[in-house]
């Protein structure tokens, strides 16, 4: 008889756990939804300029969502704002469908435009200009980072 009930509960126990069904909690949903967006960077930098004054404008977009502008006095990069985990997860779907990686892209001109990125021992950048153009893709992207940190301001 006692055989039979330790069979029965042990029997019980494993059937209630094998019928249990994986519900994530809000952590983990958390951390799938924000992996699903991460960029492959850490940064990227875009920048425009030259010209008659040969000035630039820098911007240094940091995956948390900070931007930087660089001081063309100090050389150095100032905060002017964050932008939102929506703005966030659009730009990084945007950078890693581009494969900037794999692109070769040096047409500087009068006025010359760049996406920079870290590579793991070096800087990948692409450099455009108006009479010698990037693929629109990437304007477009370059376009609207560059709306974005017009916001900013």
């Amino acid at each position: 008889m006692k055989n039979t009930i330790f069979i029965l509960i042990t029997s019980l126990v494993l059937l209630s756990c094998s019928s249990q069904k994986n519900v994530p909690n809000e952590a983990t949903k958390n951390a799938t939804t924000e992996q699903a967006f991460s960029m492959k960077y850490a940064y990227f930098i875009i920048s425009e300029g030259g010209g008659f004054t040969g000035e630039y404008q820098t911007y240094k977009i940091q995956n948390s969502g900070d931007v930087f502008s660089l001081n063309n006095e100090s050389k150095f990069y100032e905060k002017i704002g964050t932008f939102d985990k929506n703005a966030m997860d659009a730009f990084s779907l945007q950078i890693n469908a581009l494969d900037l990686e794999s692109l070769d892209l040096n047409q500087p001109g009068n006025i010359s435009f760049s996406i920079e990125i870290p590579l793991k021992s070096d800087v990948k950048k692409l450099t455009w200009s108006e009479e010698r153009p990037a693929p629109e893709k990437i304007q477009t992207f370059y376009s609207e980072v560059k709306s974005a940190i017009r916001l900013l301001k």
